[in-house]
């Protein structure tokens, strides 16, 4: 297999976050992945907890996407723009407690951070716009 560029394997994690294959997009991380979300406070580490994290957003939003629309990348570092739609169809848990699903939908921005190990990534910033989310579904 061809090596890959920092921002496809990037590019590759939200494509399977699309398609609900957690376990695929598992495969482009490192074992001890962290993952930070500085618009809800949580940061998780290791695959296990990052594999539940990212059930929890899709549960909360069974149908959400994301549409990259620009990437940079220098050395083992790439950033992306994510727009994220869908809508809020399950549970969502918050800090607070639990937000239970409005049917409404979203549609919001991320810039998402990535540093790259080889071929995997290590560690994900996810500076994603909760506060338009929570005002599209209602709760503010």
């Amino acid at each position: 297999m061809a090596e890959q560029t920092g921002t496809t394997v990037v590019n590759g994690i939200i494509e399977a976050f699309n398609a609900g294959d957690l376990e695929g997009l598992l495969t482009l991380v490192t074992p001890n992945v962290i993952y930070e979300e500085t618009g809800t406070g949580r940061r998780v580490q290791g695959v296990e907890d990052y594999r539940e994290l990212l059930r929890g957003w899709r549960q909360s939003f069974s149908d959400v996407n994301g549409k990259v629309t620009s990437s940079l990348e220098s050395g083992n570092r790439v950033a992306i723009e994510v727009t994220w739609t869908g809508t809020h169809d399950g549970p969502l848990p918050l800090p607070t407690g639990e937000v239970p699903p409005t049917g409404k939908s979203i549609e919001i921005q991320a810039s998402i951070w990535c540093t790259l190990d080889g071929q995997k990534v290590a560690e994900i910033h996810n500076y994603v716009d909760v506060l338009t989310m929570l005002q599209q579904i209602g709760v503010l």
